[in-house]
């Protein structure tokens, strides 16, 4: 007897670990960079805004730095965000 509670249309289940990934692309995408640059990770200390744990993290230049907030969240954040978070080249 089939179980009449299981929708038949329900896509399987997506890990963690693929969301991410696909995440980590989309975010990569909209900021124009490569993904290798993007990293969702627990540096052990706080963020700017005092954010503990797993976060996402851009090698910006030359080191790993925290994404910047959006509150609309990662997916969000723009290159003009990057510049004003954490800076631009100097002149």
């Amino acid at each position: 007897m089939a179980d009449r509670n299981v929708n038949p249309n329900r896509r399987p289940a997506t890990s963690v670990e693929e969301v991410l990934e696909k995440m980590r692309h989309q975010i990569a995408a909209n900021l124009a960079i490569d993904a290798d640059r993007l990293r969702y990770h627990d540096p052990g200390q706080p963020s700017r805004i005092g954010v503990t744990g797993q976060r996402w993290q851009i090698h910006y230049r030359g080191e790993w730095r925290d994404l910047p907030w959006h509150f609309d969240g990662p997916l969000c954040v723009t290159r003009e965000l990057v510049r004003q978070w954490l800076g631009t080249a100097e002149k």
